[in-house]
């Protein structure tokens, strides 16, 4: 088996709706093939990661970064994201450019700081890239700061730096400040992912379980969706800014996490003060400065037929929520609500409310399915079964109307699970499909094997013999064997480890005592009764080899067959 991609249709559901931007990065050492798995995330309603579809591939070429980006689209239905963002992989980079094309490639900002810091090692180079990288300008404006940092490090002959200056548009705000990225500037979401699921995932997982792991995994972040929903139909935000109706609007509109982004930026608002403000036939233009603050300016257009507002910061833009230089046009002209235009469907309360789960009648639904469908009932029946508490006869009738609908309910359950039984029993008997292990795949990433070491090979202290210790020598132990049966004084040896055998016996009755490869006496756990006690006390005169019982000799075969918690 190939390479591997696979996405239910709970994950496609939320691409229809979410799937704007999204965040790949592959992981590894998840599995017992090595094989690296590709995550793809982005970003719901309640701006929380959501997980699109899985990969495991053969190795990270370009061909095979192609081929999952290709897969992943055709399970989409074509739909092709707005902006990607990923590390600086150049087999990544070069896939996206030839399967997306129309997509605004972002490279992660944290890699690209830790890279910078790696190259160059001077911290205040790294502050100024920074600065230059997460400032709004002008291009002109941008080359006027970067070769301007350059001469003040005297860097401007420096290749790595070169390089870093001809990609660009990959990381600058100036190049990417139009674009929607939903908040997210590195792959932090997919890191984040990739450590939720070294909860549930190892390198010894085989195939079969490493896809049962991943439902779990996913199972879990669904049931913290379900949550957010929840949260958010029960619970009501306690107004606390200076425009009170605007943020009681915006509380209405948008779901709790987002809300708490649109309150700061109307906190924000209040920092504010317009410097000028012109007025035209179709449009007005705010010029908005920070009180006490220095002489940045922002320009806010208001088209009031189309009521359209477009700002300078492009917060909207990139973000897609309403920034406070809106705000600040809105509190001017006296307004109540956020006009729509300000309000983006992705980061509303009702986001996906129109998705109608269509499962097939073939196929018995999944458990991540049935939660879903069981929270989306509970959340209807909750306010009806509030409303029928109220009355004794809408009780009666509400309990009648329940309990026949539950019995038909079961009878469908019934015949739907005898249908899809006998169909999966005929489905098994006609295929005959042998699907052998994946070969063992070369990450990037992976740890490399058969790495000779540096240092010193270690010897046995017994034989000097490198590749065994004093333990597992081989040499000592015929050496001693042979000297026990043959010399009287090892014979006195043994009589004097029956003495102490005798001993911790009487103590321990349940324990019993072996010599290792050494002569020494070690215990082991293996059951022990009073009848083998007394057949050894009436063989410890005999040849040590005859002494030692049946069970005794296979324990010995056992790998560390010295290691007090091995069992027979």
């Amino acid at each position: 088996m190939g390479n591997l991609f696979w996405s239910d249709s709970l994950s496609r559901a939320d691409y229809r709706y979410f799937g704007d931007v999204i965040s790949f990065d592959s992981t590894y050492r998840t599995n017992a093939y090595r094989r690296p798995l590709v995550i793809f995330v982005g970003v719901n309603h309640h701006n929380r990661t959501s997980v699109f579809g899985f990969g495991l591939l053969v190795d990270e070429t370009v061909e095979t970064y192609s081929w999952i980006l290709t897969t992943f689209l055709m399970a989409m239905q074509g739909k092709c994201p707005v902006s990607v963002v990923t590390d600086g992989d150049k087999a990544m980079r070069k896939a996206i450019k030839l399967v997306m094309p129309g997509s605004i490639h972002r490279l992660c900002s944290w890699h690209l700081e830790r890279n910078v810091q790696t190259n160059i090692g001077d911290s205040g180079f790294t502050r100024a890239f920074t600065k230059c990288m997460f400032t709004y300008m002008t291009e002109a404006e941008f080359d006027i700061q970067w070769f301007k940092v350059l001469q003040t490090f005297k860097l401007m002959d420096n290749e790595w730096v070169k390089k870093l200056y001809s990609k660009r548009s990959l990381w600058a705000e100036t190049f990417l400040r139009n674009t929607f990225f939903g908040g997210m500037r590195s792959i932090q979401r997919s890191e984040s992912i990739n450590s939720f699921l070294n909860r549930f995932l190892n390198a010894k997982l085989k195939l079969y379980e490493f896809m049962s792991q991943i439902d779990r995994a996913l199972s879990r972040l669904r049931n913290n969706e379900l949550k957010d929903d929840f949260d958010c139909n029960h619970e009501s935000p306690v107004l606390m800014t200076h425009l009170m109706q605007l943020e009681k609007h915006a509380s209405e509109v948008f779901n709790r996490n987002t809300f708490a982004m649109v309150r700061g930026e109307i906190k924000s608002e209040a920092k504010l003060s317009i410097s000028n403000c012109v007025h035209d036939t179709t449009c007005e233009t705010y010029i908005f400065k920070k009180f006490g603050g220095d002489d940045t300016t922002w320009t806010v257009t208001y088209r009031c037929g189309e009521q359209k507002f477009e700002c300078s910061c492009k917060l909207f833009d990139i973000a897609g929520i309403p920034c406070c230089h809106y705000f600040g046009v809105m509190k001017s002209r006296n307004m109540h609500q956020i006009t729509e235009t300000l309000i983006l469907p992705r980061w509303t309360t009702n986001a996906n409310d129109d998705f109608t789960m269509k499962v097939s009648n073939n196929l018995t639904p999944t458990h991540i399915i049935q939660i879903a469908m069981y929270g989306a009932l509970s959340a209807r029946a909750n306010r009806m079964c509030y409303l029928v508490s109220k009355s004794t006869e809408g009780y009666k009738d509400a309990k009648v109307v329940i309990d026949n609908l539950t019995i038909q309910m079961q009878g469908l359950i019934t015949a739907s699970s005898t249908e899809s039984k006998g169909k999966l029993s005929i489905h098994n008997m006609a295929l005959h499909v042998h699907v052998k292990d994946p070969i063992l795949a070369t990450t990037k990433g992976g740890v490399r094997q058969g790495k000779k070491s540096g240092g010193k090979t270690r010897h046995c202290g017994r034989c000097r013999q490198p590749g065994h210790t004093a333990k597992t020598c081989i040499a000592s132990a015929h050496h001693n064997f042979s000297a026990i049966g043959s010399n009287q004084a090892s014979f006195k040896t043994t009589e004097s480890f029956a003495h102490s055998f005798d001993t911790s016996h009487s103590q321990h009755p349940n324990i019993d005592c072996m010599m290792d490869s050494v002569a020494q006496s070690q215990t082991f756990s293996f059951p022990c009764n009073v009848d083998s006690t007394l057949q050894y006390n009436h063989m410890r005169n005999r040849d040590v080899s005859e002494a030692i019982d049946i069970n005794a000799l296979i324990y010995m075969q056992h790998n560390r067959w010295w290691g007090p918690t091995h069992f027979i």
